[in-house]
């Protein structure tokens, strides 16, 4: 695998981990207008004081709903988060390891400009 493609190889993994940002971003503001929406049911509901049994059973299903909902957004951005966590640490080990190819690299250049050096010396001669 060259410098080139390791480099090629974290840009699209840098891409990839955008991506997965933006969609955990996303999730985390559709979770917060569930919220909201279950904070405006729970809010509604308190403050019925003459409700009958059918629409307070009908309000009671809407908010069992929007916490399945919830609960669901929840685990997802969980899910996300573990994603998100495996990804940075996979760009963090290729980060190190280009860094120590381009090490490697920079050695190996040096090394063979002595050699040339050196076979220009004795061609010289």
């Amino acid at each position: 695998m060259t410098h080139q493609d390791i480099i090629n190889q974290q840009k699209l993994m840098d891409a990839n981990l955008s991506k997965v940002r933006l969609e955990y971003t996303k999730s985390q503001l559709i979770l917060n207008e569930l919220r909201e929406k279950e904070r405006k049911f729970q809010t509604s509901i308190n403050q019925l004081e003459k409700v009958d049994f059918i629409n307070y059973e009908s309000m009671r299903e809407k908010t069992k709903d929007l916490n399945d909902k919830l609960d669901l957004k929840e685990k997802q951005v969980m899910a996300m988060k573990d994603t998100i966590t495996t990804r940075v640490q996979a760009l963090a080990n290729v980060r190190l390891k280009t860094e120590h190819m381009s090490q490697e690299n920079d050695k190996l250049k040096e090394e063979k400009q002595v050699i040339v050096e050196e076979l220009k010396a004795k061609e010289e001669t």
